[in-house]
């Protein structure tokens, strides 16, 4: 699904996240790549108690802007560390050319 559906002009772009807003607030303001960029799905299968307990982001429709700069950043940090061991914000253009849907997915499939 993700080869097919990876382009948003043409068949569509497929994001996938599960539980969506759980990953959403599984971040602490002092986050480091090494501290939850895996989790063992299928043996942590109370994925939402732990991120409740363990967050600096628990109200996501009290966010404000600093927030979701904060987890933008974050994410595209976190996306770099798992193809590319480095917690940096990468060049766009190695960005746009390297962390795609497909090697995020085959990373974390591993």
């Amino acid at each position: 699904m993700i080869e097919v559906f990876d382009n948003e002009t043409e068949n569509g772009k497929i994001y996938i996240s599960y539980p969506m807003v759980e990953a959403l607030k599984d971040i602490k303001r002092i986050d480091h790549c090494s501290r939850r960029c895996f989790v063992p799905a299928k043996k942590n299968i109370r994925y939402k108690r732990l991120v409740s307990k363990d967050t600096d982001f628990c109200h996501y429709k009290k966010f404000v802007l600093d927030d979701w700069n904060f987890i933008l950043g974050h994410n595209i940090k976190k996306a770099n560390c798992i193809i590319t061991s480095s917690y940096t914000i990468p060049q766009y253009k190695d960005y746009r050319s390297k962390i795609t849907q497909l090697t995020i997915f085959k990373y974390q499939n591993e």
